[in-house]
């Protein structure tokens, strides 16, 4: 598409492009694509000191641009106003860049999608250095949820008119293969195995490990198989699930570093996806289960998916997991599993519009005032 505002430009700053930077990079874009589409001229923003490109990232090194470079058309471009919008990130050259277009008056947005809990040494020091001093300074913070706009508003002294709740805008495309697997499939359902899936990062962070500890056989009506899917950088952690599901008598497939074929072969094979994070303001991977027509079950203390108000979706605290599981296996007895797909499709459609509506108005109405300048 024609880009009649060459001279503004909406940056994504990214601290690493990497292929198993799967949630915040499908996030951003989504975003990007949203923005191109409304006349937008977007790009990525590695803000690496040194540009490091996976090569089997989503992003190819033309799509992107060094942190060196974006300072140095600062300098030279006349007319150079950009928006840079911030995936929440801790790293130095992510403070070096935003202390940068506060000293040169430049506009960048906030976008939160992971959590703001200063959860070690490094982010309590970043924290108190910075951190907090940028998000405050933002035009914008955008949050995915009413619960992430509060817990952006505790404690950090930002105006609530700052603070804009803009559910993620995701879209996705299915291969014939998955669905020719969902037929045949379908009709074994929940016959002897109850089939529970977790996809994502396979991380102690996660609480994959809470899934296991929390399944209660004796309380169920069938026996379960546990499918862990996703990526994974910790050998030791693995061990730890495949010990921990030994020791219950619990049947654990796990799989690594799965392609995007694969992943949807999984939904479609089973029967409720389970996460028992607590740290998800949205979770990819929980609106794909709903998408495949899963019932899902997420820990009640996670962000957008609890306040969402979807029948398919059950918050409970971890302990409450087996009794969650339980009552989804006499309601799927009675819901044909297209149908729930069905009704999570259409009444997404009315999110994604108005997310896609407040994205591009908001862009819009900064981009003006940009113009101005």
């Amino acid at each position: 598409m024609k880009n009649n505002h060459s001279d503004v430009e909406v940056y994504f700053a990214l601290e690493s492009i990497r292929a198993d930077y799967g949630g915040p990079v499908r996030s951003i874009t989504s975003l990007m694509n949203c923005l191109s589409e409304s006349g937008f001229k977007v790009q990525i923003l590695q803000t690496n000191y040194r540009l490091r490109i996976d090569h089997q990232s989503y992003f190819p090194a033309h799509y992107t641009e060094s942190l060196w470079y974006f300072i140095f058309k600062h300098f030279s471009k006349k007319k150079f106003n950009p928006i840079v919008v911030f995936n929440n990130q801790w790293t130095p050259s992510v403070q070096f860049l935003a202390l940068f277009l506060i000293l040169f008056k430049k506009k960048y947005f906030w976008y939160i999608r992971g959590s703001l809990k200063q959860d070690s040494l490094k982010k309590k020091i970043v924290w108190n250095i910075s951190q907090k001093y940028l998000l405050r300074k933002a035009q914008f913070i955008l949050v995915s949820s009413q619960p992430g706009k509060n817990s952006v508003l505790l404690d950090n002294e930002v105006p609530e008119s700052k603070v804009i709740v803009v559910p993620n805008i995701v879209k996705l495309k299915f291969n014939e293969s998955s669905r020719s697997f969902f037929k045949a499939t379908k009709s074994s359902r929940m016959q002897e195995f109850i089939r529970i899936v977790y996809i994502g990062r396979i991380h102690r962070k996660k609480k994959v490990h809470e899934i296991i500890h929390n399944l209660d056989k004796k309380n169920l009506s069938r026996p379960v198989v546990l499918t862990v899917a996703g990526y994974c950088d910790d050998d030791l952690y693995l061990e730890e699930l495949k010990e921990s599901a030994k020791l219950k008598q619990i049947k654990l497939n796990l799989f690594v570093n799965i392609t995007e074929e694969q992943k949807f072969n999984i939904l479609y094979g089973s029967d409720v996806f389970i996460s028992m994070s607590d740290r998800e303001n949205f979770g990819i991977a929980i609106f794909e289960a709903l998408w495949s027509g899963l019932c899902v079950i997420v820990n009640e203390n996670i962000d957008f998916w609890p306040s969402s108000g979807m029948e398919a979706v059950f918050a409970v605290k971890p302990e409450k997991m087996t009794f969650a599981l339980e009552k989804i296996v006499k309601l799927d007895e009675n819901v044909d599993r297209n149908t729930r797909s069905n009704i999570f499709k259409s009444s997404w459609v009315e999110i994604q519009k108005e997310s896609e509506r407040k994205i591009t108005n908001l862009f819009k109405e900064n981009r003006k005032s940009l113009q101005q300048q």
